[in-house]
């Protein structure tokens, strides 16, 4: 009994390990059907993040506006209470713009997706545009935690 137990637990452990490397894009045919996918998904993710970051130049005008004024000036045309809690929720712009991850940018993952593909190992490139998709996506979300933050702003501005 002991002695079936452990033929089938390593039958099933070899089962399993010859499977995974099915999934694996292993022709370039393969390859090229999932990063079609993949590009269009990051392409639709691109163009949404271009859309909010225009929306939050937009937004910051009035805020830049009353700004420059001040500085030419010296004086506020908002209270200084409003502008100090407007000046708190900018602050809060930057910490969220801030890079978490400086050394994987866009272009060096697309660059190594390249090198990977042209070497064969689509694995690897497949990945690399995976994590282009899920850069994209944090990007996206942090244009628009900007742009609700740049709505409260213009909300104290009176705007």
């Amino acid at each position: 009994m002991n002695r079936t137990l452990k033929v089938l637990a390593v039958t099933a452990m070899l089962t399993i390990c010859m499977a995974v490397p099915a999934f694996a894009a292993e022709t370039k045919k393969e390859y090229r059907a999932e990063k079609s996918e993949i590009n269009a998904q990051i392409k639709e993710l691109t163009e949404q993040v271009s859309a909010a970051r225009e929306a939050n130049k937009t937004a910051a005008q009035t805020y830049r506006g009353i700004s420059q004024t001040r500085r030419e000036t010296g004086e506020l045309t908002v209270d200084k209470e409003v502008w100090k809690k407007a000046r708190e929720l900018r602050s809060g712009i930057n910490e969220i713009e801030k890079p978490e991850d400086a050394a994987q940018t866009v272009r060096d993952l697309r660059a190594a997706s390249r090198a990977a593909a042209d070497a064969g190992e689509y694995d690897e490139a497949l990945d690399g545009l995976k994590k282009i998709a899920e850069l994209k996506k944090a990007q996206l979300e942090a244009a628009q935690k900007t742009a609700a933050i740049w709505e409260q702003i213009n909300a104290l501005l009176g705007q």
